[in-house]
């Protein structure tokens, strides 16, 4: 009885082929004599898989960034002081909708948009615990958005002083 030609596999091969019904869809590394399973690019992990470091001559693997993990935490040491600091400090807009609000004791973002996956009840209950009784008027008493919803476009109203969320 044949094996299957991937290594150290013992399951027998299928008949017109030379892989078990395990591997059958799996393809071998392209490198010579290697019967390693092959992952990206054609090639085992032994091979070239995965890309190495940009930083040059290292040759350890890269993570997410581009860059191995003592790289990665070399150039964020580097580039730690490179914050602008034009923005108020009780305010300072990251990205396009998302707003980092810094107190005291604790920072947390704030989205100002909804998720897509968050019905506008959910949202305006979000909306009504964030909201500041302390002022005399709100800073939204009613809030307008539009949401879409495969394809469909629904106004709706959240007032604050009820926490509902009702469609126009």
């Amino acid at each position: 009885m044949t094996k299957c030609l991937f290594y150290e596999c013992r399951n027998p091969v299928e008949p017109g082929s030379a892989k078990c019904v395990f591997h059958r869809n799996r393809s071998q590394c392209n490198a010579p004599h290697c019967r390693n399973q092959a992952y990206a690019r054609g090639r085992c992990v032994r091979h070239g898989a995965r890309k190495h470091c940009m930083m040059e001559g290292c040759t350890h693997y890269r993570r997410a960034g581009g860059y191995c993990a003592r790289h990665t935490t070399m150039l964020r040491k580097s580039n730690a002081g490179l914050v602008p600091h034009d923005a108020p400090p009780s305010i300072k807009v990251e990205h396009a909708n998302t707003v980092v609000v810094l107190h005291e004791p604790l920072a947390f973002v704030a989205d100002v948009t909804p998720a897509p996956r968050l019905n506008p009840a959910d949202w305006a209950f979000v909306q009504y615990l964030l909201h500041d009784d302390e002022r005399e008027t709100s800073f939204v008493d009613k809030l307008q958005f539009e949401w879409h919803d495969v394809g469909q476009e629904i106004k709706t109203e959240v007032d604050y002083t009820t926490g509902l969320c009702i469609a126009v």
